[in-house]
């Protein structure tokens, strides 16, 4: 993640998330799956410059460390744990619940019955390491032998991948 220090001919005062294969490099970029990704840009007039960003422990906070105006600040930003819900501005919704978000021992996915057309679930680390998913008949899974960290559940349509973001303590 990187943070934009000011405005500038294709850059906003805003996060980027770049996306790194295991071998370093970029993930190659998509209309659909944008790499890097943009966040926080609406929040110009809150933020200010962006000087540095942390993310806590675990996970569950982004601290954007700016100078908002007249003073400097940092503006801390939540991640919501209960229910993921996909919206990418065509025709399909996602309403997926992830919990107990952080897991320790099983995390259980629920809503993926509602989506007959999944062609595919995979997990995947913040590094982009990828496998494929082994749950029980009630989408639970086993996250016990998963070192603690950041991970994403990749569901994976026809024509579009959704990641699920969970943490594992």
């Amino acid at each position: 993640m990187v943070v934009t220090l000011k405005d500038g001919v294709s850059t906003d005062k805003e996060v980027y998330q770049f996306k790194l294969q295991a071998n370093g490099e970029l993930v190659p970029s998509t209309s659909q799956n944008p790499n890097p990704k943009k966040f926080f840009g609406s929040d110009q007039a809150l933020n200010g410059r962006l000087r540095d960003i942390a993310v806590s422990n675990d996970g569950q906070s982004i601290y954007l460390i700016n100078n908002g105006g007249a003073i400097d600040k940092i503006t801390v930003y939540n991640y919501d744990t209960t229910t993921v819900t996909v919206n990418d501005y065509s025709s399909k919704v996602i309403n997926v619940q992830l919990f107990p978000n952080p897991a320790t021992d099983i995390l259980m996915v629920k809503g993926l019955e509602n989506y007959p057309d999944l062609k595919d679930i995979r997990i995947s680390t913040l590094l982009g390491k990828s496998s494929n998913i082994k749950f029980d008949q009630d989408y639970n899974i086993d996250v016990s032998k998963l070192a603690n960290g950041i991970y994403f559940i990749h569901l994976i349509f026809e024509n579009k991948t959704y990641p699920l973001k969970f943490i594992k303590i």
